[in-house]
């Protein structure tokens, strides 16, 4: 459940077709509360378009308990 986010962009994705790429990073606040650093990044020439800071509250995937450790999240 996001509660607060905040975007910049910074450029567009200008190039078709062009693929965009998600870096994410989690800073565990308290609990399950975490802070989202996002960068969306253009894979045509690796500029980042655009930044993102969410506030939120994550689930388990069955959506009925709060998560409490991210590590399953992180993919690579």
């Amino acid at each position: 459940m996001v509660l607060w986010s905040e975007s910049d962009p910074k450029s567009e994705a200008v190039y078709q077709p062009d693929s965009i790429l998600v870096h994410t990073e989690f800073e565990n606040l308290a609990s399950s509360r975490f802070k989202v650093f996002q960068k969306l990044i253009r894979k045509s020439d690796h500029k980042v378009i655009c930044e993102s800071n969410s506030f939120c509250i994550l689930f388990d995937p069955s959506g009925t308990r709060l998560w409490k450790d991210p590590e399953p999240l992180f993919i690579g």
